[in-house]
């Protein structure tokens, strides 16, 4: 990529993409089809998941900037785990992991999806719909968390956000005492 802003709706990416001669450069994910992505990447603009499917290939696949989850899915492009050491802004509601077919079952996209950078929630409850293990193991703040989604939400930051946290569907596992603080409060479901 050159120093520029890129609109993708599908394919698959098996270059490196890096930052060019002017400066950083970005990328938005946008429609509801499907993206792979099989490298890991240095371009430092950020990433925007507005629609459709992301499925990384490799830790690392969307750059070092500012990872903006807007809506549709990010998940492995298998049963390997992806590491991701972006900060993110969680900015509407967002599918993480694996998918299921019409008739219930997983799909082989198993691999967890681990966030190691700082998250933001934008300031709403956000609902996170996870069908893969998550983990967020930097400070979650400035918002509140709906769970969603059939597997295992893991929070091990020091967490500020204080709108709360909702369990819908599968588990919470809080990694250390204070990953609650600010007044967040698990509602419902078992943790």
């Amino acid at each position: 990529l050159k120093a520029a802003s890129y609109a993708v709706s599908n394919g698959t990416i098996n270059a490196v993409i890096a930052d060019g001669p002017g400066g950083p450069s970005a990328m938005t994910k946008t429609t509801s089809g499907h993206l792979w992505i099989n490298t890991t990447n240095t371009y430092t603009g950020g990433t925007n998941l507005v629609d459709g499917r992301i499925y990384a290939g490799a830790d690392g696949t969307l750059g070092t900037g500012i990872l903006t989850l807007t809506g549709g899915r990010l998940m492995s492009n298998g049963a390997t785990d992806r590491t991701f050491t972006n900060d993110v802004v969680i900015a509407g509601n967002v599918g993480l992991g694996n998918t299921y077919d019409p008739w219930g079952n997983p799909q082989a996209y198993t691999g967890a999806i681990i966030f190691t950078g700082g998250t933001d929630l934008n300031g709403s409850i956000r609902t996170i719909a996870n069908d893969s293990n998550v983990g967020f193991s930097g400070t979650v703040s400035n918002g509140g968390i709906y769970k969603d989604g059939k597997l295992t939400l893991t929070l091990s930051g020091q967490n500020t956000y204080t709108l709360g946290t909702t369990l819908n569907a599968g588990k919470i596992r809080l990694g250390s005492s204070s990953t609650q603080n600010g007044g967040g409060t698990v509602i419902s479901g078992p943790v």
